[in-house]
């Protein structure tokens, strides 16, 4: 155990080479990989992050044996604002209430007494402190919604502009004589629910995957039948979306009720609107259901 304390001794100085020429060099790199390849390479970019929390926690409770508060309070603060970077995209976890403290407790290490600044100065931790600050501070007011969008937008659809033939497989028209349709699209929900109890419950994204769509033929009023399929599916999940944040406090089967209430909304509602459009052979209704479905869309998204 002595032996540990002494590594993490010597480790304690090099706060600055650990921080800057690992943590953030990992931490581009798992943005680049996100940018010019899959959305989930950029995993390296979120758990890199946990190399840090552990760096600094341990840290932390070197100086809480040896009975330094200061900097006991200094490390834990580090520790809990890399865990942050990690906690608010993936959601789960997130505890906004204790985000603010930490962002607080950035801000009074970095500014604070003559003896807090003298302390900073002499570890040489200030460029580390105002990195955490300026990301934290960021990651608390940039919504959720734009978090999911950057780590998953290849594996959903959010607007028409992301809609086209690429999005289904094609299948040999002589093959449909015992399918109905002439295209298909199967659409879902993608779930992020928070255990904290003190920010919003949940969040529901609709999605569809490329391997699951097919078509026969196309045309272009068929292409937008199926978008109008999303579309019904992606409006369900903003009216969920819409009643949880009306709540901060539910329970996991309170928020399960209202997941399921929204997805079978949904069944209902695919099946009205190809029964109604006539699978897009009904002109008129096909109009009607575009027309209802987007002033809805315009209401929600007030």
């Amino acid at each position: 155990m002595l032996q540990l304390l002494r590594l993490f001794s010597i480790l304690r100085n090099k706060r600055f080479n650990f921080f800057f020429y690992f943590q953030i060099p990992l931490f581009v790199l798992g943005f680049a990989l996100r940018i010019f390849e899959e959305p989930g390479n950029a995993n390296i970019a979120l758990f890199s992050w946990f190399a840090s929390a552990i760096y600094f926690s341990a840290l932390s409770i070197i100086y809480l044996v040896r009975k330094n508060i200061y900097l006991f309070l200094l490390e834990l603060t580090l520790a809990l604002a890399t865990t942050f970077i990690y906690t608010k995209p993936t959601f789960e976890y997130y505890n906004v209430f204790l985000h603010v403290l930490v962002i607080a407790g950035l801000a009074v290490f970095l500014v604070g007494r003559e003896t807090s600044k003298s302390e900073v100065k002499k570890l040489k931790i200030k460029p580390v402190l105002i990195t955490l600050l300026l990301l934290n501070g960021f990651l608390l007011f940039i919504s959720d919604n734009s978090l999911t969008k950057f780590f998953y937008h290849k594996a959903l659809f959010y607007s028409e502009k992301n809609f086209s033939w690429d999005c289904f497989e094609r299948r040999n028209v002589n093959d449909q004589r015992y399918d109905e349709h002439d295209a298909y699209i199967m659409t879902g929900f993608y779930e992020k629910t928070n255990k904290c109890y003190n920010y919003k419950p949940a969040l529901l994204y609709a999605v569809s995957v490329k391997e699951m769509n097919y078509r026969y033929i196309q045309t272009p009023a068929l292409l937008r039948h199926e978008l109008y399929h999303f579309k019904i599916t992606e409006l369900m999940a903003k009216m969920a979306n819409y009643e949880f944040d009306q709540h901060f406090c539910l329970n996991e089967h309170e928020t399960e009720n209202i997941i399921i209430k929204y997805k079978n909304m949904t069944i209902k509602l695919q099946e009205l609107y190809d029964i109604e459009t006539n699978h897009n052979r009904n002109k008129e209704n096909q109009k009607i259901w575009e027309n209802r479905i987007d002033y809805l869309f315009n209401v929600f998204d007030r």
